[in-house]
């Protein structure tokens, strides 16, 4: 959301405070709609692409490290314990879980520059049964 509108960015191009204030919904909504369409369409990868470049344990804190790898049993964990907060991470590592326990084989969450990086295993959070 823009604190103040340069006169170089259309209006129609500022997200209304209204929308950006219902992001985690909508996070939770996309992320979640992208791992069913993904076991509908039995696809063995889905991809969640976002502005941070892996999941983080601990974000925020003097703790925080990158999670590169997970299996579904330490995801799971992960989100019983805490360690993502309330944060957008969240949605997206339970949409995550969701594609692979539901048959996926893994699910990859991100940065948006990084994907084919992150389908290579070279950086971003990748979450599967098991790892090889």
């Amino acid at each position: 959301m823009l604190i103040r509108r340069p006169p170089d960015i259309p209006s129609s191009e500022i997200t209304p405070e209204s929308r950006y204030l219902n992001r985690r919904a909508f996070i939770k909504t996309a992320a979640g709609a992208a791992a069913v369409l993904g076991l509908r369409l039995a696809a063995d990868t889905v991809m969640s692409l976002t502005d941070v470049d892996a999941v983080y344990q601990d974000w925020g804190t003097p703790r925080q490290r990158p999670l590169r790898t997970l299996t579904l049993e330490q995801a799971e964990a992960l989100l019983a314990e805490g360690g993502l907060g309330a944060g957008s991470m969240r949605p997206k590592v339970e949409a995550a879980v969701g594609f692979v326990s539901g048959g996926g084989w893994r699910a990859v969450i991100a940065h948006l520059g990084d994907g084919a990086a992150a389908l290579r295993g070279e950086t971003g959070t990748t979450i599967r049964r098991e790892l090889a």
